[in-house]
């Protein structure tokens, strides 16, 4: 004959201890996973902070290492300058401004298109695109040059025989902050009639400043003997490398 046993559950010390354990065990789930956010966001954070200064880098280097380009023109002497006026720190009808100080370095007093942070750098950089033109269809800052001499001048004209257009670049970088607080490599760019230059805004976010130094060749071989903070116009245009140092900080 059988037997039948009623269930009696869990008694109510069983219970609590279950309770217990599984709020220890939902505790230790969710520390896991607060802590596994919180180190990817921290990972997400450093990566975009590297990614901001390499592009920061990229930018300053490319357009420093072209100052003073000039395509198929070799003597600047021989330029003729059918621009006029000063704006953004570049006086268009002194030949020497545009074409024979291709960079220019302000730390204080900066140029009037440029709302730069106090004690941070400033650079304006001046060059000719890395090939000549083949469209005329828009008006452009060009150097129209034959290899001996050129005119630097606005027009969407094709060039005369023997001789090619270079689109003239200028632009201008400096440090700015945005509506929160945040500060950006900015970049002010020449546009199309002469002179006028385009505000591009913060092109790298969280830029909080940069500087270059220039390496001064002291002996003529070609190989810089001391690198200089404060170089005059002279040793700038003299140079023959550049260090550049990027101090970055998170967006957030």
């Amino acid at each position: 004959m059988t037997t039948k046993r009623q269930q009696s559950g869990f008694s109510l010390i069983e219970l609590m201890i279950g309770l217990v354990l599984g709020l220890f065990v939902t505790g230790i789930v969710i520390t896991v996973f607060t802590q596994s956010k919180r180190n990817y966001n921290q990972d997400e954070e450093i990566a975009r902070l590297q990614e901001n200064g390499r592009y920061a880098m990229q930018l300053l280097s490319r357009d420093l290492a072209m100052a003073g380009f000039l395509g198929n023109m070799q003597i600047a002497d021989a330029m003729t300058v059918n621009l006029s006026g000063t704006i953004c720190g570049i006086n268009w009808g002194a030949t020497e401004s545009p074409l024979l100080n291709p960079i220019k370095v302000y730390t204080s007093d900066y140029p009037g298109c440029m709302s730069a942070e106090a004690d941070t750098e400033a650079l304006v950089i001046k060059r000719v695109k890395g090939s000549p033109r083949t469209s005329y269809v828009d008006d452009k800052v060009v150097i129209e040059s034959n290899g001996r001499d050129g005119t630097l001048y606005v027009t969407s004209q094709t060039p005369g025989a023997g001789y090619q257009q270079w689109e003239f670049v200028t632009h201008g970088y400096y440090i700015k902050k945005d509506i929160n607080g945040v500060p950006g490599l900015a970049r002010v760019a020449l546009l199309k009639s002469g002179g006028t230059f385009d505000d591009e805004g913060i092109i790298v976010p969280g830029i909080e400043d940069f500087r270059v130094t220039f390496g001064i060749d002291s002996d003529g071989d070609g190989i810089a003997d001391e690198y200089k903070k404060n170089a005059t116009a002279d040793e700038i245009n003299s140079s023959v490398s550049a260090r550049i140092d990027v101090l970055v900080r998170s967006t957030n």
